[in-house]
């Protein structure tokens, strides 16, 4: 019982240190009570140690995962069950991992390789089926943004591996108490550790935050936040009403200086078919309400569809009622100006089961309708595969529109800077959490991506926060839960490419590499012993 209570004590200062708390200082002590739990199973005479760790670590990151995304039961429950299961075990694979390794590499080489083993898990849930990149470490630094500078070069698993660092190097110092060690000797070796793991990465920080200077053109951009029940209002209320309110709330802000104005994520619901958009009554009433403003560009959300013939369907491809076609739905940005042409961008990360079902090759044909029991779908929104940006009517500006869930994709979001985007729009709809850390949490996962990227956002949400962030992560404005209203601000059109941009998770790949040659030094050196 000692060591599971030491396993959930991690569980809880994950929790506690997560943003939005102020107690961030606790996720760099985390898992000190997990390795010392974990030393004091392997040394024991239990049998099946690696079982119990195993479980031990389960239990330990169910906790977290649990009270760290509670308020996902908000859009469904089964959200929540699942992130605490599946992100649960994989979070406690690295442990049972770093047992074996430990055990036939010896407990210094392993622990090593435990940050990598970890990473390993972050890499994962950057593209696969069942991603959940929402607790990975490096996003429990987002409300410092003043600390984490240096992800213009790491990335945000740059991030975790700093927290890995240092919990490490505070467990080894007090896992000398036990060596009978004097007491100065301790605190000064404890105090020059955290010198060097904790505080010199602050500094650094701290000198290229204090240096930056924004860089590029000027652009004047206006954000809505129309403030619509995602529950109760956004898909029952008619779309002209909810136009009518949008274009109400922006006319104050609007004049001929404006370069851009920016809408929430599926502004426009009611399904525009992309063969013929220009017929859509949403995007006339628009092009009609902005028309009187020769230089500004709007960019918004909308739900879109592809007509399919039955030779050109795929898996993913949906059924028109009474009708022998098919056709592709997608979650959608768009930018209308004073030109005739529309284009659109697919938003290609997608939330399991509320936009995709995961393997859907596999688990359509087996469960299909059961899935929808659930809150999701038996098929999937589509995807593209390059990150389009839009270019603005004077062809001086580049915006990648990055729709909701895709914020959380480090490495995803530097294509858009990589075909060009010299700004960033988040758009999204965050009122399915209701009044929770999930929406506030969200926005400052954009921060992260503003550095890593030097891009200034502009971030429309139906309700939640819309705001502006600088290239620094500054947050300059912002309007909170459930206020309706705009906001105008100038943010810089940035060129450069930073180094993670150019090179993406170089840690994440890193990580692959020595983890697998761990591994495989693990599964040699056992085979040996046995023989």
């Amino acid at each position: 019982m000692k060591n599971l209570f030491l396993g959930l004590l991690t569980g809880l200062f994950l929790y506690i240190g997560w943003p939005t708390s102020p107690l961030t200082y606790l996720l760099f002590v985390a898992f000190v009570p997990l390795l010392f739990a974990v030393k004091d199973i392997s040394e024991s005479d239990h049998s099946k140690k690696g079982a119990r760790i195993l479980f031990m670590a389960w239990a330990t990151f169910a906790l977290f995962n649990v009270t760290g995304t509670w308020w996902v039961k908000n859009a469904h429950w089964s959200g929540t069950v699942a992130t605490t299961i599946i992100n649960g075990f994989l979070m406690a694979l690295p442990f049972w991992a770093y047992y074996k390794a430990s055990s036939a590499l010896g407990e210094k080489r392993a622990r090593f390789g435990l940050p990598f083993l970890w990473l390993c898990v972050e890499v994962l849930h950057q593209d696969w089926d069942v991603s959940f990149p929402w607790l990975d470490l490096g996003n429990g630094l987002a409300t410092h943004i003043e600390w984490i500078q240096w992800y213009e070069y790491t990335g945000h698993m740059g991030g975790t591996l700093w927290i890995w660092l240092v919990n490490l190097a505070v467990f080894r110092t007090l896992s000398i108490v036990q060596d009978k060690v004097s007491i100065k000797k301790i605190v000064l070796l404890g105090s020059w550790r955290m010198f060097i793991w904790f505080f010199i990465p602050i500094i650094v920080s701290q000198i290229i935050y204090m240096g930056y200077q924004e860089k590029g053109q000027p652009v004047n951009i206006v954000v809505v936040q129309p403030n619509i029940d995602s529950n109760t209002e956004k898909f029952t209320l008619p779309e002209d009403q909810q136009l009518e309110k949008f274009v109400r709330i922006a006319k104050p802000f609007l004049h001929d200086s404006v370069d851009y104005l920016v809408g929430p994520e599926t502004m426009l619901s009611d399904g525009i078919n992309e063969t013929n958009a220009l017929r859509s009554s949403g995007i006339n009433y628009l092009k009609s309400a902005i028309g009187q403003y020769p230089n500004l560009n709007f960019i918004a959300g909308a739900v879109t569809y592809m007509p399919l013939s039955p030779q050109n369907k795929t898996s993913i491809s949906r059924k028109f009622s009474n009708s022998d076609f098919w056709y592709e739905l997608y979650n959608s940005s768009f930018q209308l100006n004073t030109s005739e042409d529309l284009h659109f961008y697919h938003k290609s990360k997608l939330v399991v089961a509320a936009e995709m079902m995961p393997f859907v090759d596999v688990l359509g044909p087996l469960i299909g309708d059961a899935v929808l029991d659930l809150g999701g779908m038996n098929s999937s929104h589509g995807t593209q595969e390059t990150r389009d940006v839009f270019v603005s009517s004077n062809g001086e500006y580049k915006v990648g529109t990055v729709i909701c869930w895709e914020a959380e994709f480090g490495q995803f979001t530097t294509g858009y800077a990589q075909e060009g985007a010299n700004l960033f729009f988040a758009i999204t709809n965050d009122g399915w959490w209701g009044d929770t850390d999930g929406h506030r949490q969200h926005m400052n996962y954009a921060r992260m991506r503003a550095v890593e990227n030097r891009r200034a956002i502009a971030r429309s949400a139906n309700t939640g926060i819309s705001c502006f962030i600088n290239q620094k992560g500054d947050v300059l404005q912002q309007l909170g839960w459930a206020k309706e209203g705009a906001l105008s601000e100038t943010l810089r059109a940035n060129e450069e490419l930073t180094f993670y941009t150019k090179y993406g998770d170089i840690i994440g790949r890193v990580a692959l590499f020595v983890s697998l040659f761990l591994m495989l030094f693990t599964f040699v050196r056992g085979r040996l012993k046995k023989s």
